[in-house]
């Protein structure tokens, strides 16, 4: 820092000298017009809270101009500090496409989306900087450029380009909008960037038109980089390649003579003497300002913080935060895993299964079994089994006992045979089941075994099959009750850290009611994003506002805990929604399981249920398929696996109008560390929404 004011003080003061020699002081006036070849760098898919499906946008290119005026003053005979001042238009048109399959007459045909964003830009700026000549006349340009926006306009819309005959979108109601365009908007851009910082970088070439040197045509290209985005906290920048023409005039008449001015040694090292007084000081300010607590304490520990929140649903950011939680009646679905996995080399039933006595399976009921999320069900799967089989006295069971056929129980057929007689004793000791209606088998590896060279594979492979001769006894449990739903569906923070020293240790709470719901924690960097998915929240969540906030330590031992901010929440119950006469609609949700390993193809079972489906589908439903897997393989692998199974499905119910979709892993449904949880991870969902007049 003390060599960049010594160095300000000696071109201060040659200019100085030079001045004060000559009499007077060199400097122009300019008046310039400047095209514009904008190139937009970009990493999106939509503007905050704008509907649109583009992957992503990249990249997009436009044209303007920039005129202006400017005015330099010479510090030296080759260096002049100048000021420019003027409009730009910085617009472009930001174009991307993506390769889709489009049912047209029930037929997969392939096809492809435009999207197109057009931003109309234009700013005033203001350019401080410098020439340096290379030559006589060829000149070395550098700026920063500061503008101010006047137009921030966009106009989007996506478009069926291919095939270019047929097919046409849906609309929100899930019927034919007639129309190959959607999402289309014209408007201003939201959460603009208002000020942009960037440089400039560029050659000139001075063309006198006068003896005298007055007058001159500057011919000039200068390349500008913007710092700042378009959006906040977008990856979206403008930039631009600009040629032109300057027109200038010079105040002082060109004399051919070379001064050399004698060096004021002594003032120089005055002046650096009284720097090096001064050291290497940041306190040395000119003026007065106040701060609050808050900034000293920022200042005192070398780090400051802070932290934004949005809302966001299906991908699309909404700023302005309220999070609504909606009841709505409905028919939930869950299909029975009849698998029950077991340690290594162990015949023990493990204890996450719930177990019971004879006394206590007397208070157990329907109602206390099928109460809870989808793995609740599934830890009860042994007394959901037993309470059927005691409704059913005809119904056999037959019971398959597994082992993984590799290290210990490589082989070990009397494990497996242990493994289902540990389950058999359960049905006969407590439900009192009659050994006769229950048939026991063992082998190694099971009929439809998991990858046996990976230890996911291997822990499935470990495990009691349960069949029957009776549908009733292994159908998917039926729920009618209230569901909840969120809107928006997840939160995102946005955490903001400067440090001068290296981070510690971060963590973000996430509080209501003076408790604490969940937090995010780590140690060194904090991620740019954090996203909270309400779905596993949302049944404890109460009206009361939700605060957050975030603490941040460096390895000097330095702390900054952010000031709490919070967003509403309000509860929108079906007894509101009667009471008020307002739109409602019935969300039910049904689920497939047990597909064969990388197959798409429906058993016997899955077709059954898939037949229920289709009967409760009602003419002005709204059918959402979305095929899932569990986390283990090719990602892009496992999205067509499950785009296959869902369009399999969607085949099987026969509604044309049903959205269906593929997400492979991209989303955690269940703990895929355990196999029960990747083999629930492994479905077919169905959501079906029904309008519901009051």
């Amino acid at each position: 820092m003390r060599n960049f004011y010594f160095l300000i003080l000696i071109l201060f003061l040659l200019q100085k000298n030079s001045f004060a020699q000559s009499g007077n002081m060199d400097s122009r006036f300019s008046v310039f017009g400047n095209y514009n070849y904008n190139i937009h760098l970009a990493d999106f898919g939509n503007l905050p809270g704008i509907p649109n499906c583009c992957p992503k946008f990249e990249k997009g290119f436009g044209s303007g101009f920039s005129p202006g005026l400017g005015y330099g003053i010479y510090l030296l005979d080759y260096l002049d500090v100048n000021l420019k001042a003027g409009y730009s238009e910085i617009s472009a048109k930001l174009t991307s496409t993506e390769p889709v399959d489009i049912m047209v007459s029930g037929i997969s045909t392939p096809g492809e989306f435009s999207y197109i964003l057009d931003a109309s830009l234009s700013q005033i700026e203001i350019q401080p900087g410098f020439s340096l000549s290379i030559t006589q006349k060829f000149k070395l340009n550098a700026n920063v450029n500061l503008g101010y926006m006047l137009k921030k306009d966009f106009y989007q819309r996506e478009e069926i380009t291919k095939p270019t005959d047929v097919g046409t979108f849906m609309d929100s109601n899930g019927q034919d909008s007639k129309s190959r365009i959607r999402h289309e908007f014209q408007r201003e851009i939201p959460d603009y960037v208002p000020i942009q910082v960037g440089i400039g970088i560029g050659l000139s070439y001075d063309l006198p038109l006068n003896s005298k040197r007055t007058f001159f045509l500057i011919p000039e290209i200068k390349g500008y980089y913007s710092f700042s985005p378009i959006v906040k906290n977008y990856k979206w920048s403008a930039h631009s390649i600009r040629a032109g023409l300057s027109f200038a005039y010079s105040t002082v008449p060109y004399i051919d003579t070379t001064i050399i001015p004698e060096e004021n040694i002594q003032e120089i090292l005055a002046y650096e003497q009284a720097l090096e007084a001064i050291g290497d000081s940041y306190d040395l300010i000119y003026g007065t300002f106040e701060i609050n607590d808050k900034e000293k304490e920022s200042i005192d520990a070398g780090i400051t913080a802070q932290v934004r929140a949005v809302g966001v649903t299906d991908k699309e950011e909404n700023p302005e935060l309220y999070l609504q939680i909606e009841e709505f009646m409905s028919t939930n679905m869950t299909p029975l895993l009849n698998y029950i996995f077991f340690d290594d080399n162990s015949a023990q039933i493990p204890k996450r299964y719930r177990l019971h006595s004879k006394e206590e399976i007397k208070n157990l009921t329907k109602p206390k079994l099928y109460q809870g999320s989808t793995l609740d069900l599934y830890y009860n799967i042994l007394n959901i089994i037993g309470m059927r089989l005691s409704n059913y006295p005809n119904a056999r069971i037959t019971i398959m006992g597994c082992n993984s056929d590799i290290g210990k129980e490589k082989g070990n057929k009397a494990l497996s045979k242990q493994r289902a007689e540990a389950i058999a004793d359960y049905f006969k000791n407590v439900w009192n089941i009659n050994p006769s209606r229950i048939e026991m088998k063992y082998q190694n590896l099971p009929n439809n075994f998991s990858n046996k060279t990976r230890e996911d594979g291997i822990v499935e492979n470990r495990r009691v099959e349960i069949t029957s001769n009776n549908w009733e006894i292994l159908e998917p449990v039926i729920v009618e009750d209230t569901l909840l739903k969120a809107s928006p569906q997840s939160i995102r923070f946005y955490p903001e850290v400067f440090s001068l020293n290296e981070i510690e240790s971060w963590k973000l709470s996430i509080n209501q009611d003076s408790k604490e719901i969940t937090n995010f924690l780590g140690q060194s960097s904090i991620p740019k994003v954090l996203d909270w998915n309400l779905r596993w929240f949302i049944d404890a969540l109460s009206t009361e506002p939700i605060n957050y906030n975030l603490e941040i330590a460096n390895i000097k031992g330095s702390n900054y805990q952010t000031e709490q901010k919070n967003f509403p929440v309000e509860h929108l119950t079906i007894k509101k929604k009667r009471e008020n006469r307002l739109g409602d609609k019935k969300i039910d949700h049904y689920s497939l399981i047990l597909f064969d390993y990388n197959s798409a193809e429906f058993s016997s079972q899955n077709i059954r249920i898939a037949d229920f489906i289709k009967n409760r589908i009602e003419s002005n439903s709204r059918v959402l398929i979305t095929g899932y897997t569990d986390a283990f393989g090719d990602e892009e692998y496992n999205r067509k696996l499950s785009e296959d199974r869902a369009k399999n499905l969607s085949e099987l119910i026969g509604d044309k109008k049903a959205f269906v979709r593929g997400i492979g892993e991209t989303e955690d449904m269940f703990d895929n560390k355990l196999p029960e949880g990747r083999f629930y991870s492994r479905t077919v969902d169905v959501e079906v929404e029904t309008p519901i007049k009051w």
